[in-house]
């Protein structure tokens, strides 16, 4: 979706205002290659910038949130969505962690770190890929997609497009039954018209009666912050 106007200045720090029309995410061009990363060796060099962030990431990694735990874990989400390698990604978290949260200082760091990526890489979608924390950078006040209609991200509208996402489900309901657990986690975090309207459109397509995908959905909704916030056991 083409964003209505850029931001020419995104604030870094989390207790700013969001701009009246945030511009969060911006669609890599085709072919475009992405910049490579530094080594961090002793101090760490690493940049947003270098990171190729996006505005919500950025805030959690330059100022992190208030439950650490949550913190390490949304910014393993965010690296591992990026394609980032298990060594590189602990190398960046445990210097996010000295650098802001301090909560692995007496702790065994890269064991840490490796148990939340493999929590995260528990949740990869049946492409093999792992989706980026949106709805949970949302949910902390980090990013203001789905929660001002103004805003938009073109990196969200490509990874959780509800209509071309229902566009693509089978028409058998039996097929479709199958493939629907990631429209309705999208979904999930939808207001009440928008899913109205949306399950609306799935009794048709795939042949499902409303009441049916209604209950489905309500599961949905009930298990969905388990998702980012089960890091009690880290």
């Amino acid at each position: 979706m083409t964003a209505l106007a850029a931001m020419s200045a995104p604030p870094t720090d989390a207790s700013s205002p969001a701009p009246a029309v945030a511009v969060v995410g911006k669609r890599r061009p085709a072919g475009a290659k992405r910049a490579s990363l530094p080594v961090i060796s002793g101090a760490p060099t690493d940049t947003a910038e270098q990171l190729d962030l996006c505005w919500p990431a950025r805030r959690l990694w330059e100022d992190g949130v208030q439950d650490r735990s949550v913190g390490i874990f949304l910014l393993v989400r965010y690296l591992a969505y990026k394609g980032l390698s298990l060594e590189r990604l602990t190398e960046l978290v445990l210097a996010f962690d000295r650098r802001v949260l301090g909560k692995l200082e007496r702790r065994d760091g890269a064991e840490y770190v490796r148990h939340a990526w493999e929590k995260v890489r528990a949740t990869r979608r049946p492409d093999g890929t792992i989706a980026p924390p949106c709805h949970a950078l949302q949910k902390l006040g980090l990013c203001p997609v789905n929660r001002d209609a103004r805003a938009r991200c073109d990196d969200y509208n490509l990874l959780f497009d509800l209509g071309a996402a229902v566009d693509g489900l089978p028409r058998s309901p039996f097929q479709a039954a199958r493939k629907l657990l990631p429209v309705l986690e999208v979904l999930a975090h939808k207001d009440a018209p928008t899913q109205a309207k949306h399950l609306k459109v799935l009794a048709w397509h795939c042949s499902i009666h409303k009441p049916v995908l209604r209950r489905w959905l309500l599961r949905v909704m009930q298990a969905v912050p388990a998702v980012e916030e089960s890091t009690a056991d880290l």
